[in-house]
């Protein structure tokens, strides 16, 4: 059978929602469940990055499912999620913390200090100035919970996470698209590169930042183990991705300068 299908998943705040598409960009079905915010304290807002994972493999699961659609004419899925949170991986690319969810406002004082130090620089650099977002919340980790820092081997995005998981890359294959630099805090964002200075700056080593690669690089493929899962065929293409706001401004025609959204 020829490959003509496509799927797109989307780990957003509410929920993650999956659809599966033609070539032409006709949505033959879509499924979506809800998401599991932990709030334990005030201030506190987190997710396990294991259930975002299993919210993507059963909604790929149920779209197949819906839609009939024969696995082996699905040529690649990919990614878009939050963009202001973190994960921590250890080693074997698996979380050493939760989903430290941009709704989660504990880096607040880390905010003041990098606004303090290198505020001009961020928003120069970055594009972005530090804000509840991937470099105070960094900065949170190390300071804050340092025995769990020291485990830390990888930060990624949730979409990064899940499509590393559906792949089984360990954290020296971590990877983030350009689309979440400006939610960063330590990249140079007009060349694409991880800042060395500010990450000197606040003592960040350089190797707990995934590489940098565009939206439609191809980071690996389905392994047998989340193929049982999720129903996709051992080998389907997993591509990047991007964060889910550049996801919706692609969707709705934004694709060049000058456009308003």
């Amino acid at each position: 059978m020829s490959v003509q299908m496509l799927i797109g998943v989307d780990i957003g705040t509410q929920g993650t929602r999956a659809g599966i598409f033609d070539l032409d960009g006709a949505c033959r079905a879509e499924a979506f469940q809800k998401s599991n915010l932990i709030q334990s304290a005030p201030g506190v807002v987190e997710e396990d990055p294991e259930t975002q994972l299993h919210s993507v493999l059963h909604t790929i699961r149920q779209c197949l499912r819906d839609s009939k659609i024969d696995p082996n004419s699905v040529a690649a899925v990919a990614i878009d999620g939050q963009m202001a949170g973190i994960i921590g991986t250890g080693f074997d690319g698996r979380n050493v913390t939760p989903y430290d969810s941009w709704l989660d406002t504990r880096c607040a004082p880390y905010i003041e200090m990098m606004e303090k130090q290198v505020g001009d620089e961020v928003l120069r650099k970055c594009g972005g100035p530090p804000s509840f977002n991937h470099g105070p919340k960094i900065l949170w980790w190390m300071h804050e919970r340092p025995e769990v820092f020291r485990k830390i081997k990888a930060f990624v995005p949730p979409g990064s996470y899940a499509a590393m998981r559906l792949c089984g890359l360990k954290a020296s294959e971590a990877y983030i698209d350009r689309s979440y630099l400006h939610f960063s805090g330590f990249a140079d964002n007009q060349k694409s590169v991880w800042d060395p200075d500010l990450c000197r700056q606040f003592k960040l080593d350089m190797e707990l930042l995934p590489k940098i690669v565009n939206s439609h690089t191809s980071i690996g493929e389905i392994t047998p183990s989340m193929s049982r899962q999720c129903g996709l065929k051992p080998g389907t293409l997993v591509i990047a991705g991007c964060g889910d706001t550049a996801a919706s401004f692609l969707s709705c025609g934004a694709t060049r300068e000058g456009i308003c959204v």
